[in-house]
């Protein structure tokens, strides 16, 4: 829909009423909603929600939500739009991903803060056992592991091989992760 490539609600609202599908996925399973989400289009977003477009559907490849999606961008007005929304922040993509297991990977804290704020749940599992502070770990970001903990991460959670944040940060050298977790 070139209306959301173009962050235009006239020209969205116009397809829709000449018979375009605000439902309809293109390839990979890419719908107007996550297309403007990734691209930080809020008032594409809004519009498109305003005809009905499912909020929490999933793309075919990764099975990320719009939500997802507007956090692997790094599109913050576009997840505040998608939340006031009423996504549901912590579902989880094909493979166990959740909006904020991307956001501590991607080192996306105002994003991560927001989810948090918005009651994402900081210690849900991903694929393999591992939490969303693992993550932060490994890309040994200690101010995303610091803000995970102040949320009340759990430090001692263990991945379904036994490690622990703790131990993959000695294990892979990430000293500021290791000295954030204390």
């Amino acid at each position: 829909m070139q209306g959301v490539l173009n962050n235009r609600p006239d020209q969205i609202r116009l397809a829709i009423q000449g018979g375009a599908d605000v439902a309809a996925a293109g390839r990979g399973g890419i719908g107007a909603l996550h297309l403007a989400a990734h691209r930080g289009h809020v008032a594409a977003i809004e519009c498109v929600l305003g005809f009905g477009a499912e909020l929490d559907a999933q793309e075919d490849v990764r099975g990320f939500t719009p939500l997802m999606s507007a956090v692997a961008s790094g599109e913050l007005e576009a997840v505040r739009a998608l939340i006031a929304g009423g996504a549901n922040i912590d579902r989880a993509g094909l493979k166990g991903y959740t909006a904020l297991g991307l956001a501590a990977v991607k080192g996306r804290h105002a994003i991560a803060r927001l989810l948090l704020e918005n009651g994402a749940n900081v210690d849900q599992r991903e694929a393999g056992g591992i939490t969303p502070l693992f993550g932060a770990v490994h890309e040994d970001d200690a101010a995303m592991v610091e803000l995970l903990l102040g949320f009340g991460a759990d430090a001692g959670a263990r991945a379904d091989n036994g490690v622990t944040p703790r131990d993959l940060a000695r294990q892979g050298g990430h000293e500021a992760a290791l000295k954030a977790l204390g």
